[in-house]
């Protein structure tokens, strides 16, 4: 999806907006979920930016996603 607005820290915990489709997700990110750029390498939250493609693996509840892996495909 793309991101609708950034993470709110650049340290975890802390959650940001992703749109699929017309669906916006509450993407929350804890201190032990993996950011990665598009090479599989990690990434600083920090670097996670409006408008970015994200790919986001964890657990889905209605329209919020608790994230084990973050992964920044435009990085």
């Amino acid at each position: 999806g793309a991101v609708k607005t950034a993470p709110a820290s650049s340290t975890a915990p802390t959650s940001f907006v992703l749109t699929v489709g017309s669906t916006d997700y509450t993407v929350n990110v804890a201190a032990d979920t993996a950011t990665l750029n598009n090479a599989w390498i990690r990434t600083s939250l920090g670097n996670i930016a409006v408008g970015h493609t994200v790919r986001v693996y964890g657990a889905v509840s209605s329209t919020t996603v608790d994230a084990t892996v973050v992964r920044d495909v435009s990085l």
